[in-house]
């Protein structure tokens, strides 16, 4: 990085907005400028960005931020699987991974199985991720996440916890949130109903079902497939807007019951239960997993599928982590990712 760079001009026309992106004028921040003119969502942004990502001899900042930015239009998949092909740094190929799980068709799963995984790494969890989340979209039926044991469930005593603070939504309230939600969600359309708001520790979510999960032909797809069944929005300050919190996944069972495990965009598991559904009516039963990435929790709640509403049985929460929880441990450095030839 150059120092004593200029600030970006308000004002500086597209042209030259593009020539700093390109490096062509070192006194300007590239980044900030990248920034910029995706902010602008210029008719030459997708372009530039392909430019970039492909580019392997830019820096990783730029070619990191290319590749989430394209991971928001499903028109982007195969500038995606292009870049994925020849992209042997960590950082980079985790990026491409994580957009891929968003918007890839079941044509991404063979690139992403031909990466060479090191093992314990995130880039590696990512590109596990990506693969599974494309097969739950598809209901493919492949690379399914495994489902916890019993005893991985996190323990805690619930006299000590918390209620949550459960807000049904109105249909017509969250209609307006759905469209800025394409951008987290590009492949995944939510369903305005039986939508609900809770808040933990001064942050706020939503709970939304998946579209495919309402109406005449839900009760058949998550008996029978593996499938994303309700994501969970949390709404952030910096930036501002709504991201992906977690993914809830299904696992059908035999006699109507239906295993969900919840998971992190990054692929860690963290929350585990059931869906027992009946003729018209499902209850929905979900505990935290001992991991360092959720707070203690019991979610309960009553599904009518003809009514299409959510009931909210019972919820509480520990405010704190539990004294058996799993704490957080560095993560080991990315390496040992190369695609193979």
């Amino acid at each position: 990085m150059i120092r004593n760079q200029k600030e970006l001009p308000v004002d500086i026309p597209e042209k030259e907005l593009i020539s700093v992106v390109a490096g062509l004028r070192p006194e300007f921040n590239r980044a900030a400028a990248l920034k910029t003119l995706i902010e602008r969502d210029s008719t030459q942004t997708g372009r530039v960005l392909s430019n970039l990502l492909n580019d392997t001899t830019e820096p990783s900042e730029l070619r990191q931020i290319a590749a989430v930015v394209l991971g928001s239009d499903t028109t982007h998949e195969d500038v995606l699987l292009k870049s994925i092909s020849k992209t042997t740094e960590p950082s980079v190929l985790r990026r491409i991974a994580q957009s891929l799980g968003r918007i890839g068709s079941p044509k991404a799963l063979e690139a992403l199985r031909n990466v060479r995984l090191g093992s314990g790494n995130l880039a590696a969890q990512n590109v596990k991720f990506a693969r599974s989340l494309i097969s739950y979209r598809y209901g493919l039926g492949q690379y399914l996440i495994p489902r916890p044991a019993q005893g991985d469930i996190l323990q805690f005593d619930h006299q000590k916890a918390s209620d949550l603070n459960i807000e049904p939504l109105a249909p017509a309230d969250v209609s307006k949130v759905i469209p800025s939600l394409a951008q987290s969600l590009p492949a995944i359309a939510v369903s305005e109903k039986a939508a609900t708001g809770f808040s933990c520790l001064g942050s706020r979510f939503w709970l939304l079902l998946n579209a495919e999960m309402v109406g005449p032909d839900a009760a058949k797809r998550v008996n029978t497939s593996n499938a994303v069944v309700a994501v969970v929005m949390k709404r952030e300050h910096c930036p501002e807007g709504w991201q992906i919190s977690e993914y809830l996944l299904s696992h059908p069972e035999r006699g109507g019951q239906v295993d969900i495990v919840g998971v992190r965009p990054s692929g860690a598991s963290v929350h585990f239960g059931q869906i027992q559904t009946g003729s018209n009516t499902a209850n929905i039963r979900l505990e935290a997993l001992n991991s360092p990435f959720a707070l203690p929790l019991v979610f309960e709640a009553e599904y009518n599928t003809e009514e299409i509403a959510l009931k909210v049985t019972r919820a509480i929460s520990a405010l704190q982590p539990s004294e058996n929880q799993q704490r957080p441990s560095i993560p080991r450095r990315d390496k040992g990712l190369v695609p193979q030839s």
